[in-house]
């Protein structure tokens, strides 16, 4: 497992990287605020040999930084999302998956990249 910080205009934010960079993207997000993408990672992880996963902590979680001048919006998380993909991204084969709230994230992700 690779894990690293990002700088966003929100903060940093954490990401573990598990599978090879030539592997079709499978992004992770997690549910409800205060949990960690390490509470994905113990049932996805396994997809490693066929997708390159990539679990994102939001902000304010697991080991993202808990930035206080941002307000937590589906705006903050797109910006998020946004960039992580442009510091990680290695091909656009690309999936995401969210848990809850984070399924809420990524169809918000998902709706404001097809307007």
């Amino acid at each position: 497992m690779n894990q690293f910080l990002i700088q966003s205009s929100v903060g940093k934010i954490c990401v573990n990287i598990i599978g090879n960079e030539h592997l079709p993207e499978l992004y992770f997000l997690h549910g409800g605020m205060g949990l960690g993408s390490d509470s994905l990672q113990p049932y996805f992880e396994n997809l490693s040999n066929v997708f390159r996963c990539i679990f994102i902590d939001l902000p304010g979680c697991g080991n993202s930084e808990n930035s206080i001048d941002s307000i937590y919006s589906f705006e903050t998380f797109n910006i998020v999302i946004i960039s992580v993909l442009e510091n990680v991204s290695k091909n656009n084969t690309r999936g995401i998956f969210g848990h809850s709230l984070g399924g809420m994230i990524a169809l918000n992700h998902l709706y404001r990249d097809w307007e």
